[in-house]
């Protein structure tokens, strides 16, 4: 194996864990104006007015404020078309962003049958067995990212790791349990379930007995009233669309796999808040889900809400820092809530990730397809739909990859009355072949299991911050390699840091207080506006810019090294897509930065066409480039291209990729150790435990056809 090569591929991913970057925006000098508004004919037009006069100066311009939206300091409204320029223009008026409509980060076309590998049975993907809390499932998400080895594995306390004491608020179409799920379940669902905020019906509803002749006397609220919202316990909660159902059940789903006797959620002890913000249709507007995240961080202490889930997406038209969606979730992650998100489900194209998961201090997760053989990673692939980086303000997205395809999640079907079926259930009856379970695909799908194994963390390591847990997810997660020289599969703008791995990021030994978002200053950027100039220093822009091909076929992504070098992060071609470096080779490509050749004994490919020599970088990005090693402010040191203890498996070209193995003994406590396996016996990824055997220490291997 030519290390070099390897070493400017783990030289990448180091730079991305840790530098998220922190040049400063470009300034302004006026209120920002979103250019989706710009040729808005319709009479009214509804806003998201920011800026400590935005009430008044609505009000001014004969607009109606319809929502306070004080956890960004706006508000909003619905205003006269021909008033932007002027109500831009007013006091104490900082930015102006249409209203946009969210929806639920589902991919229209994940019910087709997708490519499958020789080694799936062609068994339906779930199947009842004689106990209803037992179910024949093919994959078990659980395993795949090596959840189930936590589920067994007690803490000094006592406890089990299954996400216990922690809180995630699911921000979405809301929960809803059918009976049969309450019934089998039981205490898991009145003890876990904390309740739902609903604020799409947001006024309780009343019901009465029909056939009383006192029925004005026998009325009976549903839910609790709350100021602009409907609060409701687990009997009396509404989903009828089923995609906040499907997220929350990936996450804590109590039933067993039949096969392995592994529970079937993430964290299957984590409690769940449903904040209702999608309708039946399952979408909604910025001004709900803001709505929905202020009341989250209004109550974190009450139920303890350490992670959020936001499997939404809209689209991005303006800058991070003035997107009022990514304002509200990075005012939740000042507060100590973990907010995880979906990359979008927009395809390949580079900036196709969507809001707020271009936000650049939150977690954003892409989709892996597991080819239905949980476990076994040899046939996993990266399905095209899964969006990609980098955001329109040079941030590197997503953050890492997760399982997203074929997942099994609690679905409502009825089957004497489909009208009453959850939505997504009527769109797609035939993935629904239960009652009770469906088949969900999608990137929301992979941040829910993000969500679960960020709960996991927090369980383990109550005292985390939330640029802790990013770091820690991106930090343990594996790379897709192959080839000799070894390369990157996929580009970083696909695949982030790699896919994640629970274990690693749960109970693996990092540097004290090793954070994400080095260099940003959350507080800083929050409490600065976009009008003045001066303000502009302290919001950031990614390090990451384009240049063109000469010939204009191909755009080239980079990162530039304070020493004239440039760092190459992927190649696209809006004809073939990304390049590889095969082809970009035999193209023997030039490139143009600001109208200047780059020259390519400057240009470092990651992944390897051109050998990694000796650089320096600027200090202040806290990183330090070394000859043939290079250390890094992390778990560990890049010695001769290897992380101490780390593996990498070369597999025959025509198998196209393999997963960085990382540290993989687990020696049965909470320490991991080194570990290296002989080259000759090819052997690659960590199988499912036995499920005959309580202790982690049963894990096998599975060798690589």
């Amino acid at each position: 194996m030519n290390r070099t090569y390897l070493q400017t591929t783990l030289l990448l991913l180091a730079t991305l864990v840790l530098l998220t970057g922190a040049a400063p925006a470009k300034p302004s000098v006026t209120a920002y104006i979103d250019p989706a508004l710009v040729g808005q004919t319709a009479d009214q037009v509804s806003v998201i007015v920011s800026g400590s006069g935005a009430a008044r100066a609505v009000e001014a311009v004969g607009g109606v404020v319809t929502d306070d939206l004080w956890l960004i300091d706006a508000v909003a409204a619905k205003v006269p078309a021909s008033a932007m320029s002027a109500l831009a223009a007013a006091s104490g008026v900082s930015s102006v962003v249409l209203n946009h409509d969210v929806k639920s980060s589902d991919w229209d076309g994940w019910v087709t049958n997708l490519p499958l590998p020789s080694t799936w049975d062609g068994r339906p993907d779930v199947q009842p067995t004689g106990n209803p809390s037992v179910w024949n499932v093919v994959n078990p998400v659980s395993i795949d990212i090596g959840a189930d080895k936590l589920h067994s594995t007690l803490l000094p306390s006592g406890k089990p790791i299954r996400g216990n004491d922690v809180t995630i608020a699911v921000v979405d179409s809301g929960v809803y349990f059918d009976k049969q799920v309450r019934k089998t379940l039981g205490r898991a669902v009145t003890d876990q379930f904390v309740g739902q905020a609903d604020f799409v019906n947001s006024t309780c509803a009343t019901t009465q007995k029909t056939d009383d002749h006192q029925a004005d006397a026998r009325r009976r609220t549903v839910g609790t009233q709350g100021n602009g919202y409907c609060w409701l316990s687990e009997s009396d909660t509404a989903d009828g669309y089923g995609h906040g159902t499907a997220v929350a059940s990936i996450i804590w789903n109590n039933f067993t796999d039949s096969n392995t006797g592994v529970t079937l959620g993430v964290a299957p002890g984590a409690d769940i808040l449903s904040v209702r913000v999608l309708g039946d249709d399952g979408t909604g507007t910025y001004a709900t889900v803001i709505q929905g995240i202020q009341y989250v961080v209004k109550n974190r202490n009450r139920y303890d809400t350490r992670v959020m889930n936001l499997s939404i997406s809209a689209i991005a038209s303006v800058p991070y820092f003035v997107d009022p969606l990514n304002r509200a979730v990075e005012q939740a992650w000042s507060r100590g809530i973990t907010v995880v998100t979906a990359a979008g489900n927009n395809g390949s194209t580079p900036g196709s990730v969507s809001v707020p998961g271009n936000d650049p201090y939150v977690i954003t997760v892409g989709a892996v397809d597991e080819n239905r053989t949980p476990g076994y990673w040899a046939d996993d692939t990266l399905p095209n739909w899964s969006a990609t980086g980098p955001t329109g303000d040079g941030f590197v997205k997503p953050d890492f990859v997760a399982p997203g395809v074929n997942i099994v999640t609690y679905m409502y079907k009825n089957s004497q009355d489909p009208s009453r079926s959850q939505k997504i259930v009527q769109i797609h009856p035939d993935n629904a072949t239960t009652t009770s379970l469906f088949r969900m695909s999608g990137t929301s799908m992979s941040a829910a299991v993000a969500s679960g194994v960020a709960a996991l963390t927090l369980q383990a390591n109550p005292n985390l911050t939330p640029d802790q847990v990013k770091y820690r997810l991106m930090a343990s997660a594996r790379p897709a390699v192959a080839g000799d020289p070894i390369q990157l599969v996929y580009p970083v703008f696909r695949q982030g840091t790699g896919r994640i791995w629970a274990p690693d990021a749960v109970l693996g030994t990092f540097k004290h207080k090793a954070a994400a978002n080095v260099g940003m200053n959350i507080q800083s950027d929050l409490r600065h506006g976009f009008l003045e100039t001066g303000d502009l220093a302290y919001h950031y822009q990614g390090l990451v810019k384009m240049a063109p091909s000469t010939d204009n076929t191909a755009q080239m992504f980079y990162i530039g090294f304070a020493d004239g070098r440039f760092l190459s992060l992927g190649v696209w071609s809006g004809q073939d897509g990304w390049l590889t470096q095969d082809v970009l080779a035999s193209r023997r490509m030039a490139w143009v930065n600001s109208l200047v050749p780059m020259p390519d004994a400057q240009i470092i490919w990651a992944g390897g066409m051109t050998p990694l020599l000796g650089q320096s970088v600027d200090p202040s990005r806290r990183m330090a480039w070394v000859n043939n090693l290079t250390v890094w402010d992390g778990t560990a040191s890049w010695s001769n291209g290897l992380l101490d203890g780390q593996v990498a498996t070369v597999v025959e070209p025509s198998r196209r990729m393999a997963w960085v193995s990382g540290l993989i003994n687990w020696n049965g406590g909470l320490t991991w150790t080194s570990a290296v396996v002989e080259t000759s016996r090819r052997m690659a990824w960590v199988s499912a435990m036995d499920p005959a055997t309580a202790g982690i220490a049963a894990t096998t291997w599975i060798n690589v056809p």
